[in-house]
């Protein structure tokens, strides 16, 4: 019964994506730059606390915020490039998700490759807590494998 939900949600969303191809974008789309020298952004996400904040995601492994005035921050939410191998295209921090809870718990989880001696990079799923002093830095030690 699952299998064939996903497939007919796997059907459903390859058929959307073959007609969003053929469509045209609508006249009134105007696209700004809102920061720039970012590192290889992979992502941005935001954390739904009514904070207005943009969370984006450096492959290299930085998390940096972009405040609701649209300034990028000076100082990375979360800094993990000592542990993350991005050596390669497909490699790096590659996911950011806040908690469901987030607003209460300061939870957030990242994905990332990190070296493994005599192997290929592996992939990892850690869950953080932003810090209890600024919340917009991230506890680094806080990380739960």
């Amino acid at each position: 019964m699952h299998k064939t939900r996903l497939t007919l949600a796997l059907a459903t969303i390859l058929g959307g994506l073959a007609s969003l191809a053929d469509a045209s974008p609508p006249d009134s789309l105007d696209l700004q730059s809102v920061v720039t020298g970012l590192d290889q952004p992979v992502a941005a996400r935001h954390a739904g606390d009514g904070l207005g904040r943009m969370f984006v995601v450096e492959r290299p492994g930085r998390v940096l915020i972009v405040d609701a005035g649209d300034n990028l921050l000076g100082t990375a939410f979360l800094d993990v490039t000592d542990r993350v191998e991005s050596g390669y295209s497909e490699q790096g921090l590659l996911g950011l998700a806040f908690d469901p809870d987030f607003t209460a718990n300061k939870f957030f989880y990242v994905n990332y490759t990190y070296a493994v001696t005599g192997s290929s990079p592996w992939t990892r799923v850690s869950r953080f807590k932003v810090s209890d002093d600024n919340p917009n830095v991230a506890d680094k030690d806080s990380e739960y494998i």
